[in-house]
């Protein structure tokens, strides 16, 4: 393994790192404007579909993955679903969002 593909490794998961980072303070702005209830429930269907995916990929992942340990296969899937998830579940809260909101008129 040569210094290039660890430091391009690192670069990734800094830049990653910065993703999830923006991720959660513009979701945790965005879940303090008025009438967000269903952008909130949305939110937390995504960080259910984080759990249950780190769960079920990572027990096929490890078998698979014999070379790294458990642990570090399912932290590394978990840290790349994180984000995944969370906007998934903030655009799925946005739809129901707006689906009530047409409904009500």
């Amino acid at each position: 393994m040569s210094i290039y593909s660890v430091a391009s490794g690192a670069a990734l998961c800094f830049i990653w790192l910065l993703l999830i980072t923006w991720t959660l303070v513009w979701l945790h702005a965005a879940t303090q404007q008025p009438n967000s209830r269903i952008i909130r429930i949305g939110i937390a269907f995504g960080l259910g579909a984080w759990v249950w995916t780190t769960i079920v990929v990572s027990r096929y992942l490890v078998e698979a993955a014999a070379k790294s340990p458990k642990w570090q296969t399912i932290l590394g899937i978990a840290f790349f679903m994180l984000p995944i998830c969370l906007w998934a579940g903030y655009v799925w809260g946005r739809l129901m969002h707006a689906y009530m909101a047409g409904r009500r008129s």
